[in-house]
């Protein structure tokens, strides 16, 4: 199983060094610092979602095992009117432990429905801070090249690099390759999330080979080639 990535984060400077790419304390520019602001929402956002999801799946592992004690003190209930039961029988014990089992029954379907609330307001905020990265993406597109910003949306028409050769130098064009740094073009898992890849996966190995492009052209757009510092020579474009 994969090291959870905040792990990485032995210190605040780490972590503002691998979102924004530059020295901390460096002043950057405006589209850089909204980038910057953009990408640690979208990680706080992945992992709040991680958080809510695990709790969820605890709580619905858990209604399975309370209805087998439910139906397990129902059944040593029923069994008080069955002839020949010893007298030994605690009416009041079962009688409590039941109530107490359908009581936090109860409490777990409760606080489902408001993680589930929670996941979906969750998901929305993602859409939402995508939306916005997109914006500057497309904005700094446009003011480099002086052409239509390009619609990046997993699905892309006209790429701004010859994304084949990157990943060949960079994962020899294996697109699927799960190891410290994921996918064809070899992601950090923090670039991954802060560039919004949680839209289609939790790691980069886990999208298709057109959406790890799709968040590769958000990367460029803001980093520059130099987000891929041993392989930039095979972009045609320098921003």
């Amino acid at each position: 199983m994969k090291t959870d990535v905040r792990c990485i984060l032995a210190t605040t400077t780490v972590l503002a060094v691998v979102l924004s790419g530059s020295p901390a304390g460096a002043r950057l520019p405006g589209f850089k610092r909204e980038a910057k602001r953009i990408k640690k929402a979208l990680v706080r956002i992945e992992f709040d979602h991680d958080d809510v999801s695990k709790e969820l799946s605890r709580l619905r592992a858990g209604l399975a095992d309370l209805d087998a004690r439910i139906a397990a003190e129902t059944q040593e209930l029923s069994s008080a009117d069955t002839p020949g039961f010893g007298p030994s029988f605690d009416l009041v014990a079962v009688s409590f432990r039941l109530n107490l089992a359908r009581e936090e029954r109860a409490g777990a379907e409760t606080r489902i429905v408001e993680l589930d609330a929670l996941e979906q307001d969750l998901v929305a905020q993602r859409e939402d801070q995508i939306a916005e990265l997109e914006e500057v993406v497309e904005e700094r597109i446009r003011s480099k090249r002086g052409a239509p910003a390009l619609t990046i949306n997993g699905s892309l028409v006209t790429y701004s690099a010859d994304w084949e050769a990157v990943a060949m130098c960079e994962s020899s064009g294996d697109w699927h390759i799960d190891s410290q740094f994921d996918g064809g073009l070899q992601f950090h898992p923090l670039t991954w999330l802060g560039f919004g890849g949680a839209e289609f996966g939790r790691y980069a190995h886990q999208a298709s080979k057109i959406e790890q492009i799709a968040i590769a052209e958000r990367v460029l757009a803001i980093q520059g080639p130099g987000a891929w510092p041993n392989c930039f020579e095979s972009l045609p474009f320098h921003f």
